[in-house]
């Protein structure tokens, strides 16, 4: 069974109060808080794979699919440490990590030193505050994310169903915004990746209504 699933994502200077927050819990209803501490892995300009450590394991996306300025992500795996073999070739492999940093890396906290001493690899801490909503196939989040001591807003609708997400834009003030992933987001505060001028606009607070 596909469990790929379409998001539709936006960033936004954080000024005290996630955007969005007020009007999601409007379309959807009361939502759920959740808090998270989670580590993502770069490699320069690859925004296709998502590779985060949240509660001690490996988690792995990887986008299948660019649909209208829609992205389509798909869960390759949730993993323990110390890694397999297999998922040692697969981060070798398709993520292009260093021999030096998977021969040391048999836990969580090792895995992160050894990325930090890559040259190739890049690593973002960030601090999550969620509000996650749920209206029968449609998920929602608002919440305010520390990228390295940086703080956006982010918003976000989620679901399998393509035209779930189109017929809520409008509702939750989406409509006529460009969708940026979580990954992409990540690159361009780090200066891996040049993005679009319409999202480099709204990042900077000096140009963004507030």
């Amino acid at each position: 069974m596909d469990k790929a699933r379409f998001e539709f994502r936006i960033f936004a200077p954080y000024d005290g109060v996630p955007d969005k927050l007020l009007t999601f819990t409007h379309y959807f209803g009361a939502p759920v808080f959740q808090q998270s501490a989670d580590t993502y892995f770069l490699t320069r300009g690859q925004a296709d794979l998502n590779v985060k450590i949240r509660d001690g394991r490996l988690s792995i996306k990887s986008r299948v699919e660019c649909r209208s300025g829609f992205e389509r992500w798909r869960s390759l795996g949730i993993v323990d440490f110390p890694l397999t073999s297999e998922w040692d070739d697969f981060l070798r492999q398709r993520c292009h990590y260093p021999d030096a940093l998977l021969a040391t890396a048999t836990d969580p906290r090792s895995f992160v030193d050894a990325a930090e001493r890559s040259s190739t690899v890049f690593v973002a801490h960030t601090r999550k505050h969620r509000w996650k909503f749920q209206l029968g196939r449609l998920s929602g989040e608002v919440a305010r994310v520390a990228v390295n001591g940086a703080a956006f807003s982010s918003s976000l609708l989620e679901s399998a169903d393509l035209e779930t997400i189109t017929a809520a834009m409008a509702n939750v003030g989406l409509e006529g915004q460009t969708n940026l992933s979580f990954p992409a987001m990540l690159q361009q505060s780090l200066g891996l990746m040049a993005l679009p001028h319409s999202v480099t606009q709204r990042l900077d607070p000096d140009t963004s209504s507030r």
